[in-house]
């Protein structure tokens, strides 16, 4: 991106820059780059909206919701018959995705009835970081058909969530680069399953409202732990009328990002 703008530079292009802002990134460079940008900055989540609004209170900071198809496709979690315990974001350490491993595979060793199904194991665009010997351990429960490791595409994302009875989302960092968003967890409270995910991020704002949400700090896998064992013994989620209507405001914002971002393009367009 740097490169792209430094190139328009040159060219001593006169338009206008819009920077569609997902992620924080902490170096001090890059918040210096986008300080010189001579447009506003979109941002998918209040939490990132409001980290840029701290670092950059002169930039027009602009938030309009991730899209996310809604059509669906079939999908089957494997293992039935037991509680159903999904991580549905890419496997990483900085998922927390260790953390949930381990906190499941305690569980196991308890004598727990459930399956552990960790989503977002192919094309992964870093190394994972879990350790080793973790994933030796978790091998002996896959060979006894507990912990499944899958994998399914955004449409099929939707079946998966509403075949688990909990979804377990620990991103490990507290700080400006913690989960921006977390679609996953918006889908889950879509479709009204429990929660329990770490107060990294955006995660304790999406949850702030919703009933069958526990938030743990960041990185304590005894927390974790301890959430996870008192949610398997809870009955199946029945939503209020507060969790239906945050459902609804999720949803619409998925339907219409689409639309809004592109009234936004065109304003932007009819302005320069």
């Amino acid at each position: 991106m740097t490169a792209v703008v430094g190139l328009l530079r040159e060219r001593r292009w006169r338009g206008r820059f819009l920077f569609d802002l997902h992620n924080i990134d902490v170096r001090p460079e890059q918040w210096e780059f986008l300080a010189t940008l001579p447009g506003p900055i979109v941002a998918h989540s209040e939490f990132v909206a409001e980290e840029v609004r701290r670092r950059l209170p002169d930039i027009d900071v602009i938030v309009l919701a991730l899209a996310l198809p809604l059509d669906e496709e079939p999908y089957r979690l494997p293992g039935t018959g037991r509680t159903t315990v999904l991580q549905p974001s890419r496997m990483t350490r900085w998922k927390g995705s260790h953390l949930s491993l381990e906190a499941s595979m305690t569980l196991l060793d308890e004598g727990a009835d459930l399956h552990f199904v960790h989503a977002g194991t192919q094309h992964l665009i870093w190394p994972p970081g879990i350790p080793e010997s973790l994933l030796e351990q978790a091998a002996v429960w896959q060979r006894k058909g507990r912990v499944h490791f899958i994998h399914y595409d955004p449409r099929q994302s939707w079946a998966a969530i509403r075949a688990s009875d909990i979804v377990i989302h620990p991103t490990i960092d507290r700080g400006a680069h913690g989960e921006p968003f977390s679609l996953s967890v918006a889908q889950a409270v879509i479709c009204g399953r429990r929660v329990i995910a770490s107060d990294s991020g955006n995660l304790p704002l999406l949850l702030a409202d919703y009933s069958a949400a526990t938030i743990v700090p960041a990185g304590d896998v005894e927390a974790l732990t301890g959430a996870l064992r008192e949610a398997t013994r809870q009955p199946a989620t029945v939503p209020t009328a507060g969790d239906r209507a945050l459902a609804r405001h999720l949803r619409d914002g998925f339907a219409t990002a689409g639309r809004r971002h592109l009234d936004l393009y065109r304003t932007l367009a009819g302005a320069a």
